[in-house]
């Protein structure tokens, strides 16, 4: 039955909202999947940094949003990738910890630019850093606490 998702409802027809339902249905039990396993966590490099109009730095931004089921409580580790050049074996290093900016989340879930929904108008989300050193692009971004991370 679908008047749960009565906001939807007038805007579709029958197929499409079933196509939208489930479509962000699946994204929403991956998300809740990397909460729980941390090869579903939600991984990205950082896309670029943000500076305002004094060059300072104002945050970053990161190609994720709310399909990944992120929120402004949702906090990330900046890791950098180190590898051994003797062993060619892989680490990653904690660079900073990082959270969304209320309102400035990206709606990247199926439909939301044709909902016109909060968001949808935004390519990326920002990022704000909470504690830690200095953020490059192309650092990655980790969901909540990683733990390989030395």
């Amino acid at each position: 039955e679908f008047d749960k998702k009565s906001v939807l409802k007038g805007q579709y027809e029958r197929s499409e909202l079933v196509k939208t339902i489930c479509a962000r249905s699946m994204d929403k039990n991956i998300a809740a999947l990397g909460l729980q396993y941390e090869d579903f966590k939600v991984k990205t490099p950082i896309y670029s940094t943000l500076y305002n109009k004094r060059g300072l730095i104002e945050g970053y931004a990161a190609k994720i949003g709310m399909k990944e089921g992120i929120t402004e409580k949702t906090k990330f580790q900046v890791v950098q990738r180190i590898e051994d050049p003797d062993t060619g074996k892989t680490t990653y290093k904690y660079v900073a910890t990082v959270q969304p900016v209320k309102g400035k989340i990206w709606d990247n879930r199926y439909n939301a630019v044709t909902e016109q929904g909060v968001g949808s108008e935004l390519t990326y989300t920002t990022f704000k850093k909470k504690a830690g050193g200095e953020i490059l692009p192309g650092m990655l971004l980790i969901e909540g606490k990683y733990r390989k991370v030395k």
